[in-house]
């Protein structure tokens, strides 16, 4: 007889698992992984994301997402209002961006970009982003912006203030997903995310012989 697992399917557990968000960006065209060491996540190619920072960063550790960045790699933070211990701004002070918290009152909204609109949920109170390049915005909350994007080197970083967004609890498991509008909307917006990082990070002859090593051309018969 094999062992039974207990799983733990409490809202609290699901909104500390990011599973669809993973698996989905394979529809993306992407190949995500999960790796113990920033260092060996830090290649100058790869789109880094962290969900929820709460760990302190050690200055060898900003020292390596610079360069990262500086040789074309991406980076993504997802936080939340709910991360009372997070430590995103060590990560993004350094690159110019900083998350701030105001006080307020939403509910779940708009949120619009230059191509459409789709829905996301904002936490009361809220966090905002200061610095870079707005891409998305709260259209219900006279235009706060909820995702920004910034070039560093020939990279780019971007931040997005609701991590939850992309919770197993909005999106649904990757065996069971939601099929309703928030789950829809949510998925759409992962894949702006990801389009706004991959689109526009400019790249060097060696950050583009990399890349081609990692997805070498088909041979022709």
């Amino acid at each position: 007889m094999l062992p039974m697992l207990e799983l733990d399917t409490s809202d609290e557990a699901k909104d500390r698992s990011f599973e669809a968000f993973y698996v989905w960006t394979q529809r993306l065209g992407l190949f995500p992984r999960v790796d113990d060491r920033l260092v060996d996540a830090a290649d100058g190619r790869s789109i880094i994301v962290l969900i929820n920072p709460r760990v302190h960063f050690e200055p060898e550790e900003l020292h390596l997402i610079g360069h990262h960045l500086q040789r074309g790699g991406g980076l993504l933070v997802l936080d939340s209002i709910r991360n009372h211990d997070s430590t995103a701004n060590e990560v993004l002070r350094p690159l110019d961006l900083r998350l701030v918290v105001k006080p307020g009152v939403a509910t779940a909204s708009r949120v619009a970009r230059e191509s459409g609109e789709v829905a996301g949920h904002v936490e009361s109170p809220y966090l905002a982003i200061e610095g870079g390049t707005p891409v998305m915005r709260d259209t219900s909350r006279g235009e706060r912006i909820v995702f920004a994007r910034r070039h560093v080197g020939e990279g780019v970083v971007g931040v997005f203030v609701d991590s939850s967004t992309f919770s197993t609890r909005r999106m649904g498991g990757i065996f069971a997903p939601r099929e309703d509008e928030q789950e829809l909307d949510a998925f759409a917006m992962e894949r702006l995310i990801f389009e706004e990082l991959t689109s526009h990070r400019s790249c060097s002859e060696d950050c583009r012989r990399r890349e081609r090593l990692l997805h070498p051309p088909e041979k022709r018969h």
